[in-house]
């Protein structure tokens, strides 16, 4: 039996979103499937970054591969996530897995995550520095460090590629792919997974309880070290390890 995989990377980001997890979908699948979206190639600077090609490019791809291929899986993240979740309800895939999907968006309150997170892990390393149990206290100070590297990582990543980009525009086309994956939604029984961080600065819990109310088998993994950089964070490969086990598990 063949085997595809179809990748649908972020709003203004790239299908590098998934470049850490690769090597382990071509060594899984016949085909890998990178979707760029209109607009996101290097050289366009987002001018063709529009509502209905997007949703054209889409659907063309999806009947290409299902042309070709007899089982096809779908991973989406962010924006890619939400588009994801609109075409398992409308196509029939194995599996899909969807990272941080922006079904909504805009967090409130994620600063005060974040301090009380470090703040957490600085007490635990304290204490268990006290105890003399180096093994926890390691494991607690490297959750502080990563933290606070993703978070860098985050703001870095904001500031000088994707929030110049945020313009009146490119936002509108945003909300309308956003709106049409939540139209798109129906109660389906396709076998997800959901993956979300803590630590997500654009993506709340909500998100996952809106999708939880259409897939009925659905499992979510929250990390809570994790932010919007998903696969791009530098503690990435627990992530790839938990979605290769759920893809690779053939009891589901």
């Amino acid at each position: 039996m063949s085997s595809a995989v179809i990748l649908i990377h972020g709003y203004i980001t790239s299908p590098n979103d998934f470049l850490s997890l690769y090597e382990s979908l071509y060594n899984k699948y016949d085909y890998v499937h990178k979707v760029t979206l209109p607009g996101h190639d290097d050289n366009s600077n987002y001018k063709n970054f529009k509502f209905l090609p997007t949703i054209d490019l889409l659907l063309d791809t999806y009947y290409k591969i299902s042309k070709e291929y007899d089982k096809i899986d779908l991973i989406g993240f962010s924006l890619g996530g939400a588009l994801a979740s609109a075409l398992a309800c409308k196509f029939k895939f194995n599996k899909v897995v969807l990272l941080a999907p922006c079904n909504k968006y805009l967090r409130l309150g994620f600063l005060g995550q974040y301090f009380k997170m470090r703040r957490y892990y600085k007490k635990e390393y304290k204490n268990y520095k006290k105890q003399n149990k180096v093994i926890e206290a390691k494991k607690y100070l490297e959750l502080a460090k990563d933290t606070k590297k993703n978070n860098e990582l985050s703001i870095k990543l904001g500031l000088f590629h994707l929030i110049p980009h945020y313009t009146p525009r490119t936002i509108m086309v945003f909300r309308k792919l956003v709106n049409w994956s939540n139209n798109s939604l129906k109660k389906n029984d396709s076998k997800t997974l959901v993956i979300w961080g803590k630590l997500d600065q654009l993506v709340p819990y909500s998100s996952l309880v809106y999708l939880s109310k259409y897939f009925m088998n659905c499992k979510k993994i929250i990390y809570d070290d994790i932010s919007h950089l998903m696969l791009g964070s530098v503690n990435y490969q627990k992530i790839v390890d938990d979605i290769m086990e759920f893809l690779e598990d053939e009891t589901l």
